[in-house]
């Protein structure tokens, strides 16, 4: 899994953890960031039987925000 966006923004910007997931959920579609819990469930998805056919595919789990 990749290093979270709110670690990435605040190493470069010198902003807040708080004040950048403030700004993050405001720049996203569903107005929110993400949960840990909600990445974890494409995890557990994308190791399933059920995804088993899936091969050589990026998944964004971003909430719609790469998409905005």
């Amino acid at each position: 899994m990749a290093q979270s966006a709110v670690d990435h923004i605040t190493a470069k910007t010198k902003m807040s953890p708080e004040d950048v997931q403030g700004y993050l959920a405001k720049e996203s579609p569903q107005n929110r960031i993400l949960q840990p819990e909600q990445i974890a469930l494409a995890a557990v998805w994308l190791a399933s039987e059920e995804a088993q056919s899936l091969t050589g595919q990026a998944i964004n789990v971003c909430g719609g925000h790469v998409m905005s």
